[in-house]
């Protein structure tokens, strides 16, 4: 059994790479799982992805704690989540990578698995991310040994049959690119044992708390205040004073309260709980609110 694992952030297109990576196993006569794992954040938010397919019938359920294929989308998950990202590597997990990094800089972060193949953002195209789904699911298909290129051109078509022509025919070029540059590694991926590892269920008598400690009281302020989400965005809204007449509904949109007013009342954001939804630039009537690539934003403060 192939089992591979997916991780990205919200809005990267994880979910459509582990469909189309999930089709076309199925078009090679493969059985196959795939489904995403996310909550009810928004774009930018750390998301996760699991394919598994094999030749017989899948028992196995739910996430996916050893995987033989690791694609990490999105290299910052490395220092926000590296725990959950590179959980249950072992001496034959593969790792993929876009990563700007150098090769010394990833192997004392991923100091573990069999091998680290990673991608420059330097060699795609300068807007890969609309494609990082096509990007992930051919180079992963390639890493296999096992799927065709055919199938693979049949998985992008089937999952982004509602999408207008012209992007379908960008992502099937960028798929077929990408599948051709990862030859060398045909194969790289190896099946493991498919046979699920089944127990006696145990009975575990647990004992009765007083039941002043067992319900739940809240009685101290909201902790959300440390959770610093600004690292889910992908663009960043940024506000433009000249253009500003102070009406301030960015603040009264914010789903996060993390626009407030400054002493001479222009709005100021607060980039370490800012998620990157631009609602605030939606509501913007004087246009006084642009988009930026947060990238691109973080390089110009460094």
């Amino acid at each position: 059994m192939f089992r591979i694992r997916f991780h990205g952030r919200g809005g990267e297109g994880i979910k459509t790479a582990s469909r189309i990576l999930g089709s076309s196993f199925f078009f090679e006569g493969f059985q196959v799982q795939d489904a995403p794992k996310y909550g009810a954040e928004r774009r930018g938010a750390p998301v996760s992805a699991y394919v598994r397919a094999d030749h017989k019938q899948i028992y196995e359920r739910g996430e996916i704690h050893k995987p033989d294929l690791i694609i990490i989308a999105d290299e910052t998950l490395l220092h926000v989540t590296r725990n959950t990202v590179l959980e249950g590597i072992y001496e034959n997990t593969v790792i993929f990578i876009i990563s700007a990094m150098s090769n010394s800089e990833l192997e004392e972060i991923i100091n573990c698995g069999k091998t680290i193949i990673k991608i420059a953002p330097a060699v795609l195209p300068e807007n890969y991310h609309r494609f990082l789904s096509s990007i992930t699911a051919s180079a992963t298909a390639r890493f296999t040994g096992i799927i065709q290129i055919d199938s693979l051109i049949r998985g992008v078509e089937e999952e982004l049959k509602s999408a207008k022509n012209d992007l379908i025919l960008e992502n099937t070029a960028i798929a077929k690119k990408i599948f051709n540059d990862m030859t060398s590694y045909s194969g790289i991926v190896t099946e493991t044992d498919g046979t699920p590892v089944i127990t006696e269920p145990q009975l575990i008598d647990l004992p009765l708390h007083n039941s002043s400690i067992a319900t739940p009281a809240i009685r101290t302020g909201s902790t959300s205040v440390k959770n610093q989400t600004g690292s889910w965005r992908t663009s960043r809204p940024v506000i433009l004073q000249e253009k500003c007449s102070r009406c301030m509904l960015c603040n009264v949109y914010c789903p996060d309260s993390a626009i407030t007013k400054n002493e001479e009342g222009f709005p100021v954001i607060d980039y370490n709980h800012c998620k990157g939804c631009l609602i605030c630039r939606e509501v913007c009537p004087s246009g006084a609110i642009t988009q930026e690539d947060e990238k691109t934003s973080r390089s110009k403060t460094v």
